[in-house]
């Protein structure tokens, strides 16, 4: 699998049957430059995207976030698609990661934002709900946010399908609260 452009030490982009593709593992490209080749057994996610542009957003994803979101949010998808038993848009990959990252960065500078719609959503989205309580769990288990409190839903909007999400998800971002010692 040869390197066509490196993005940063986990992921790189190669060619594969014509197509380009966004490869992503720990390491991957670690003292690699183009034209050098990646161990395939170390590649633990492919991307493919079905248009240029949701490619585009790829590659600015994943030059810009570290590895822990991406690879995190992956695993917060595994299990959304299990739990709601439901195909998810492929820019779910984009939308978890970024929103993910971009809360969790507002959390640590202190920045909080109110979710008024929490009990609505767990009222009526049981399922979304519990997926976002997994979200919530190991985000504070693997990026070691101990004090973070949130009895808000992380991500609930964009794991569903449901248009009403959606467009939750655009007005209101994760609710964070400030840690409570």
């Amino acid at each position: 699998m040869e390197i066509k452009r490196v993005l940063n030490n986990n992921v790189a982009i190669i060619e594969s049957e014509g197509q380009e593709k966004i490869v992503m593992g720990k390491g991957i490209c670690f003292s690699k430059h183009a034209g050098d080749e990646i161990d395939e057994s170390k590649v633990n996610k492919t991307f493919v995207s079905s248009t240029p542009n949701t490619f585009d957003m790829y590659i600015h994803l994943f030059s810009e976030i570290p590895y822990e979101y991406i690879d995190l949010s992956q695993e917060i998808i595994n299990y959304a698609k299990t739990t709601l038993g439901n195909e998810l848009d492929e820019k779910i990959n984009i939308d978890l990661t970024d929103h993910m990252y971009g809360s969790i960065k507002r959390f640590k500078d202190g920045i909080t934002v109110k979710n008024a719609l929490l009990w609505d959503i767990e009222k009526f989205y049981p399922y979304e709900f519990e997926v976002g309580e997994y979200a919530l769990k190991k985000l504070r288990k693997s990026l070691m946010l101990h004090c973070l409190r949130m009895k808000q839903v992380l991500l609930l909007c964009t794991l569903s399908m449901r248009s009403f999400l959606k467009v939750i998800l655009k007005i209101s971002m994760i609710s964070l609260r400030s840690c409570r010692k």
